[in-house]
Formats: structure tokens, sequence, C-alpha cells
């Protein structure tokens, strides 16, 4: 690989890496919301969103950095 194309795959993970940090972000603004919900609401349907919410922020973000550790592979 040369430097060209070196630099654009450093450039795609610096995005990818933004990207988490926004994720990580929203999932922790949702969990937040999630443990301010009170006891006796948190068998309601807006609870269980909230939790799967949280769940697939947090498992967009392992994927993505699944993604940068694949690309620093090659680099």
């Amino acid at each position: 690989m040369n430097d060209n194309r070196r630099k654009q795959v450093k450039i795609i993970i610096k995005k990818i890496e933004d990207i988490i940090n926004e994720t990580e972000t929203i999932h922790d603004d949702e969990n937040e919301y999630l443990e301010n919900i009170p006891e006796n609401l948190q068998s309601s349907g807006r609870y269980e969103t909230a939790e799967n919410a949280c769940d697939i922020l947090e498992e967009a973000a392992s994927d993505l950095q699944e993604v940068i550790d694949k690309l620093n592979d090659i680099l």
C-alpha cells in the first residue's frame, strides 16, 4: 500500500473514531435517562425502548472499533 492510500485509511480511521465518540455520547445520555426512570415505570415500554437503545448503541460502538482494528491491520 502506498503512502497516499495509507493516509486515506488513516483519515477513515479518524472519522470512525469520531463516530464512535458520538455514539458513546448518545449512549451515555440514553443510559442516564434510563437510570432516572422511576422504579414503578421500569417495566414500561419506554424503559424497554431505552434499554434496547443502550444495548444497540454499545454494540454499534464495539462493531466500529472492530472496523478500526481491521483497518489498522493493513497499515
